[in-house]
């Protein structure tokens, strides 16, 4: 039986064996040390038998196909037994050993039920990993799209980033935080039945935290503890491919929480995520200056 301080990690790995084995290693000297370490490779072609090769301890659950990242975090987190589970992604970095403060908290505060470290950019930048909950605007804007290049000020594609002051010291309670690396309490998961399958890739975490706070559970940023995330490197490899499951994602949010009875606004939504794609499809294609 896990005992209440003890928690499991679960990694969702498509074809990124390579920066998974760095992760791992990380895991072998912090502390405290999880219980379970649980892979579930979605179908990688990158030799990902060298997980168990390297790390024997390991749990690896091996799919045949690619389930996406909800489906594989889902079969992660129910094969293990501890009272808290970390999601965390297979190019994330662990920094110091911060993890203590974490669960304690988790422990202390029962209306809790998902806590999130500050992200940092590889070169010690912080990433807006703690957010308010989409609107429609604020989605169509986006985090790095081209409103927000052209308004970087405006309050209306930047205020749901709270916590992208690098002076930020104490815990402060949040919309969502990133799934890159997300501590998450069992008995939260098992209330709100874990992530929605539905979605593929994207909006996973935010969904989370959305079902949690209907269930009265709070989402929490905890910037003392610290790890370093080289974003979208998996995204990178079929660039075109990720800005469609992106967007199929934001239309499956934003009719699940925003008009989920009106399909009316549901047929507008399509056709705006629809031409927000092509859009950013098309920005994509044209030579980037050198």
């Amino acid at each position: 039986m896990a005992d209440q301080q003890s928690y499991d990690v679960v990694v969702v790995n498509y074809q990124s064996t390579g920066v998974l084995l760095g992760l791992l290693q990380d895991f072998r000297s912090i502390s405290p040390a999880p219980r379970k370490l649980i892979v579930v490779d979605n179908n990688s072609i990158d030799r990902p038998e060298r997980i168990k090769e390297r790390f024997p301890e390991t749990i690896v659950l091996r799919n045949q196909q690619n389930r996406g990242f909800a489906a594989a975090a889902n079969q992660g987190w129910r094969r293990g037994d501890s009272p808290v589970v970390l999601f965390i992604n297979p190019d994330v970095r662990l920094l110091q050993d911060s993890f203590a403060g974490v669960l304690e908290y988790l422990r202390q505060r029962p209306e809790v039920g998902a806590v999130g470290p500050r992200i940092l950019d590889p070169d010690g930048a912080v990433q807006g990993s703690a957010r308010g909950f989409h609107s429609f605007w604020t989605m169509l804007a986006g985090r790095k799209g081209p409103l927000v290049r052209l308004f970087p000020h405006s309050r209306l594609v930047s205020r749901d980033v709270p916590a992208m002051d690098p002076g930020l010291a104490e815990p402060m309670t949040v919309d969502w935080v990133s799934g890159a690396c997300l501590f998450v309490k069992r008995e939260a998961l098992c209330q709100v039945k874990g992530f929605d399958e539905r979605y593929f890739m994207y909006f996973e975490d935010t969904d989370l935290a959305r079902s949690m706070k209907k269930s009265n559970l709070s989402t929490v940023y905890f910037p003392a503890s610290l790890v370093s995330h080289q974003v979208g490197k998996s995204s990178e490899k079929r660039p075109l491919k990720s800005l469609w499951r992106f967007h199929q994602s934001w239309y499956r949010y934003m009719c699940k929480h925003h008009f989920p009875s009106s399909p009316l606004l549901q047929m507008i939504a399509a056709q705006v995520v629809g031409l927000r794609f092509l859009l950013y499809a098309l920005l994509r294609s044209l030579p980037r200056k050198v």
